[in-house]
């Protein structure tokens, strides 16, 4: 039988922080299918060559990912309609105002801080997606 896994999409470029993205993943209550990307570029390419198939339930992008940035490829999967409903978190290991404001002006759905901390980490990674759970933002 088959357990319902929930999709997730990261573009990542540091090696370090998709490793730490995995490992919360790895232990996370609910069962997920991880691909990441550490480029913009491919992020984009693949998400291009799903379009009308089914697509990922969550998206997660470094803010400054190499190649194409987090907030454009944000601004392009709005423009073009892929993934409507999917929640996208842009993550930064920036905490400044303006870093948060643009994240949110091109569509994101959270910004995450990339904290040196990994039990910080992931206690914020944690708190989003079990409030997505619980919102019924994604379903399993």
């Amino acid at each position: 039988m088959n357990t319902p896994s929930v999709e997730i999409l990261v573009g990542e470029d540091n090696p370090a922080d998709a490793r730490l993205i995995s490992l919360f993943l790895e232990n996370w209550e609910v069962p997920t299918k991880l691909t990441c990307f550490p480029s913009g570029r491919k992020f984009q390419a693949y998400l291009e060559s799903r379009e009308g198939n089914t697509l990922p339930l969550i998206i997660f992008l470094d803010f400054f990912l190499t190649e194409v940035e987090g907030p454009k490829i944000l601004k392009w999967i709005r423009d073009k309609g892929l993934v409507p409903d999917a929640p996208v978190i842009l993550m930064s290991g920036s905490y400044l105002e303006e870093v948060m404001e643009r994240a949110y002006t091109f569509g994101g759905n959270y910004f995450l801080e990339k904290s040196i901390d990994p039990d910080r980490f992931f206690d914020e990674m944690r708190g989003i997606l079990n409030f997505l759970i619980r919102s019924q933002s994604i379903s399993v």
